[in-house]
Order: structure tokens, then sequence, then C-alpha cells
């Protein structure tokens, strides 16, 4: 289902967690979808540590059981990617997911969870946003537009070129962007 304003959505890091550094993104990306009218809830877990975890794999597999179980969960969004989310296959509760289907988004080593849940219990994930690099950093005009048409408009949004690509990109001033291209 699509978001609708006053809907809730949760936080969860089931696989890297927030350094200190990147919390300030955290919240900017917390303020911005309470800009859009949405209600959000952090997961009891999700600004914990654990080495380079989001917390210990029964900490992260709390939270992700208890945002799929929330009925007033409508949307279950990543806080950020990481390298530890396989952790969690092994206990991830396939037909709880499967029979509270919500949307659920994630980059990065969050594929490592998108990919088995829509090949277990055929919910559609996607792979972004995240809260950290999408919600908390300035956007383009254009991925506004795709996350309004995808998460509340019920619509994919068109995949296009990103005119404005070549004036966010800081790791290359004098790379010159031609488009897309294989």
């Amino acid at each position: 289902n699509k978001l609708q304003k006053g809907d809730t959505v949760a936080i969860i890091s089931p696989s890297g967690g927030v350094p200190d550094e990147l919390k300030e993104q955290f919240n900017k990306g917390v303020k911005f979808l309470e800009n859009l009218g949405l209600k959000v809830k952090i997961g009891k877990n999700a600004l914990k540590r654990y080495y380079y975890s989001g917390g210990t794999v029964a900490e992260r597999l709390s939270d992700i059981h208890d945002a799929f179980s929330d009925k007033e969960v409508k949307a279950v969004i990543m806080s950020i990617g990481g390298a530890s989310a396989n952790h969690l296959l092994e206990d991830l509760d396939f037909e709880l997911i499967k029979n509270n289907p919500k949307i659920f988004c994630g980059i990065s080593d969050g594929t490592t969870l998108l990919n088995p849940i829509f090949s277990k219990s055929g919910l559609i994930t996607y792979h972004g946003p995240d809260l950290i690099f999408t919600f908390g950093l300035p956007m383009s005009p254009i991925v506004k537009e795709n996350l309004q048409k995808t998460l509340f408009d019920g619509m994919v949004g068109k995949l296009q070129q990103n005119p404005s690509w070549a004036g966010l990109s800081k790791l290359n001033k004098n790379e010159k962007y031609k488009g897309w291209r294989c």
C-alpha cells in the first residue's frame, strides 16, 4: 500500500550501526519524513552499536520483527547500509513479513534482506531510499518527485538521467557528465 500523510514509518538498522558522525544526518532524515506528514517510530535498537553492526543479531532481528508486527507501521526504512545484514537471514521470520506486508526499503547491504524477502514472501521491496543517505541529505527535484510518486502515489517514477548530477558530485570536480552509458 502507498503511504498517506499521518502514516507511521519505522526506522531500523538491520545492518550497519549509525556512527556518531552521521547522527546529524539521521536526525535530518527523521525531520524530512516528519515534514512529509509522516509519524516516525525509531526501532528500540536502531541507534545501538555492536562492533560495526547496528546492535547484536538478536537486537536487529527484534527491530525488524517488531516493525513488521506493528499494525500502525506502514513502511520500514533502513537507516543505513553496512556489512552484516546476512547475519539475520537464518532467523528472519518470512511468514511474519508475508502476513504483514508493508513498504520495505534500504540501500547497499540492505539488498541482502530485500532479495530474500521478495523471494520468500512475495513482498515487493525497494532498493533505496534509506534514512541517512537519502532523507538525511539534500535531494534533487527528480529524486523528490520519484519518492513522491513511488511512496505516496503508488506509481514508480520515471527513471531518467539526473541533469543536476554534475553539480552534486564532489568526487571529481573536473568530471564531465555525459549521461548514462554502458
